[in-house]
């Protein structure tokens, strides 16, 4: 069963502190066994006239090691394979969404999420191919199917490659797969409304 919520550790910002007159982000997460992690990381600024610029700083850095958690989970999955793309296609979309989440505009964010969880979580539920084996032509029926079956625009499409493509890029440049299947797709010639 596929599931947006991938399981990852989340992590918090439990407190500020100061040591040697440093802003210190003291950040929080439990790992898969239940354990508590409190790491500290320095935020860089002194104590004098910066609290409020050390917790911007602090939210900073606890997406920065929620993000190195979340590809550690990712890394943990293939534990017992040689591939870290034995996950599901559409499980490491997801995964890539929750990435993304604090990197992009938040309307970005929802349109990225909604497209997602319509046509693009139901083709690969029902069609379970695993990242590693995702080729062009498993993409390219998925576009014929939106647009044959589901009467969809060119533009709608487009809309849907634009997602799967920047997913599977990110796959690529975190050496996850050896090249973006999405890039050798044909999609649909974009309309031009006058």
């Amino acid at each position: 069963m596929v599931t947006e919520n991938l399981q990852v550790n989340k992590v918090s910002v439990s407190c500020l502190q100061i040591r040697n007159g440093i802003y210190q982000a003291v950040l929080q997460y439990y790992d898969e066994t239940g354990k508590r992690h409190q790491p500290w990381r320095s935020t860089g600024l002194t104590e004098r006239g910066n609290k409020k610029q050390a917790l911007v700083v602090a939210e900073q850095l606890r997406v920065e090691l929620e993000k190195e958690l979340q590809l550690k989970a990712l890394d943990n999955t293939s534990t017992n394979t040689n591939h870290k793309s034995d996950i599901l296609f559409i499980e490491y979309l997801f995964y890539w969404l929750k990435i993304i989440e604090h990197t992009v505009e938040s309307s970005t964010f929802t349109s990225y999420r909604q497209i997602s969880n319509n046509y693009i979580r139901k083709y690969f539920t029902d069609h379970p191919i695993k990242l590693k084996d995702l080729e062009p032509i498993h993409i390219q029926n998925f576009y014929n199917e939106l647009m044959e079956k589901y009467n969809l625009t060119a533009n709608t499409v487009i809309h849907h490659h634009a997602i799967i493509r920047k997913c599977l890029d990110y796959a690529f440049k975190m050496n996850v797969i050896v090249s973006n299947p999405a890039d050798k797709v044909q999609r649909p010639k974009k309309r031009t409304i006058y």
